[in-house]
């Protein structure tokens, strides 16, 4: 399972079809069958969920946009990427970026802004 596991997080960007993963340990009905029966959920859901939760980081600390988030976690649709994310998230990307984005770090209020008044 580590194998997987693994094989996911570095190729979650790109499509991974069940039958070459399956082909790794098993044939593909073998493989589901081993996969949901130690993870509780299906490999796809599995790799969905590792998208959205790589997703849902980088709309929290990072300035890419959400169509550019989509495509780097392995959505090639923007709009399936929304609408996945929107179900199971219960909000669409941008929204979530705003509830819950990390805010700038305070600016030191004690200097004063430069203006052309404190430069003269």
């Amino acid at each position: 399972m580590q194998e997987i596991n693994a094989y996911v997080m570095a190729h979650y960007i790109h499509p991974i079809p069940l039958n070459d993963i399956a082909a790794v340990k098993m044939n593909r009905s073998a493989f589901c069958s081993y996969f949901k029966r130690c993870k509780g959920t299906t490999f796809s859901r599995f790799v969905t969920q590792y998208r959205l939760n790589t997703a849902c980081e980088l709309l929290k600390h990072s300035g890419k946009s959400v169509s550019e988030i989509g495509f780097l976690v392995g959505f090639n649709d923007l709009p399936h990427f929304i609408r996945v994310f929107s179900k199971e998230k219960g909000m669409p990307p941008g929204k979530y970026r705003k509830l819950y984005s990390c805010p700038e770090p305070d600016r030191d209020d004690t200097t004063e802004p430069e203006t052309r008044e404190n430069i003269l």
